[in-house]
């Protein structure tokens, strides 16, 4: 069993306050996304999905490619009946589960024990230029990011469990573990980087913790995972013989590529962007001797959660130079908490003892979100104000016809 959280806010002022800017939070994520959702004309992968999409379930099923997942396709083929094939409304079905993992990586903050590292990563997330691109693509990334976290949150939920509502609870969080890292999976070939850094994390746990109770648990709800996903493992190991679309590329780049993608995005221009990337790389190194110091277990899970993924994709990019950095986009969670959690040495009571941390300290834990708020307000926002295909379309028509 585990320490409860040691940042619960006491007085209802200090509860109010927290959920009035979660709601801002939350508000101000989907109007980014929402702005212009429509303004860009589909690209060529967008137009794979509404095409993928359209297709009779058995049809599609039968000819979806090795590289490809059947999920989002799934997703947006009962979409489309609802809501037609308008750009905005399909990539309506991108932008929502973008703000819901705004909510997400929040909880995990919350859940993992300190309430400001997770207000503060929900604000980084919330603003964050590459998050919102993908947010307004008619594509699996945001749905990708989505599920992960919520595997993640019943997994450390799972192992959170004491003796009050166990049975009822074990079973709750063991099938939202199942179904979550099941459609993590189902998304996206690199979803299986979630249930990879999941289980080097429980071979951790079990080492240290000597909790065969937790591990048995997980094991059950992974083992209810694999079985979800057992159906489309054949298809799956055909990618082994795929290359990938893209020419060879130098793995040594994807940890800065994966880096300034999920913090500052491709969008801020320099002299900004190389300095402030290194600056979020000491950020998330200081949040991670924070969480150690704080709670040593959710310092292993975010660092698992961040290093594992990134090394397997450097390993797989040796053979498949297909490593784009929204395929990995599942990393951009725990890298925003580490970051966040650098705030936690602004909290005087830090260092003392788990008393002392436990007694609400609202000056101190505004303050910490408040040092997060100028660097997400120095994120460069993708608003999709690039080329327009269809005017160029038109413009092309026009001196065409004369």
């Amino acid at each position: 069993m585990m320490a409860p959280s040691t940042s619960a806010p006491t007085s209802r002022p200090a509860r109010l306050l927290v959920r009035l800017g979660m709601l801002a939070m939350l508000l101000l994520a989907f109007a980014l996304r929402a702005y212009r959702l429509d303004f860009q004309s589909f690209w060529s992968d967008e137009g794979i999905s509404l095409q993928r999409a359209a297709l009779g379930l058995p049809a599609m099923l039968d000819a979806m490619p090795v590289e490809h997942l059947p999920g989002y396709f799934i997703l947006l083929h009962f979409w489309l009946p609802a809501t037609g094939g308008y750009d905005f409304a399909l990539r309506f079905l991108s932008l929502w589960p973008s703000v819901l993992s705004v909510a997400l990586l929040y909880r995990l903050g919350v859940d993992l024990g300190y309430r400001p590292a997770g207000l503060a990563a929900a604000l980084l997330l919330a603003t964050n230029g590459f998050q919102i691109w993908y947010a307004q693509e008619a594509r699996m990334y945001s749905w990708l990011l989505a599920a992960s976290l919520l595997s993640t949150i019943a997994l450390w939920r799972l192992l959170a469990l004491d003796g009050r509502r166990r049975d009822r609870a074990r079973w709750g969080w063991g099938i939202t573990y199942a179904l979550a890292t099941a459609a993590t999976v189902y998304l996206h070939l690199f979803g299986a980087l979630t249930p990879l850094a999941q289980t080097i994390f429980m071979a951790g746990w079990l080492a240290v913790r000597r909790d065969g109770r937790g591990f048995g648990r997980w094991l059950a709800a992974a083992t209810g995972a694999l079985l979800l996903f057992l159906p489309w493992l054949p298809r799956v190991l055909g990618i082994f013989a795929f290359g990938g679309w893209r020419d060879a590329g130098d793995p040594a780049e994807i940890p800065w590529r994966y880096l300034a993608a999920f913090t500052v995005s491709d969008a801020m221009p320099e002299p900004w962007r190389t300095p402030l990337v290194w600056f979020y790389a000491l950020l998330a190194l200081a949040g991670l001797l924070f969480w150690w110091r704080v709670r040593r277990s959710a310092g292993f899970l975010l660092a698992t959660s961040l290093l594992a993924p990134m090394l397997a994709v450097i390993a797989l990019a040796v053979r498949n130079p297909d490593y784009h950095e929204r395929y990995a986009i599942v990393v951009a969670a725990p890298l925003l908490l580490l970051a966040a959690g650098s705030i936690g040495w602004l909290d005087w009571r830090t260092g003392q003892s788990h008393r002392a941390r436990s007694r609400a300290n609202p000056a101190a834990q505004a303050l910490a979100v408040m040092a997060m708020l100028a660097l997400a307000a120095m994120n460069h926002l993708i608003i999709r104000d690039g080329l327009d295909h269809v005017g160029v379309a038109r413009f092309a028509v026009t001196i065409f016809n004369h």
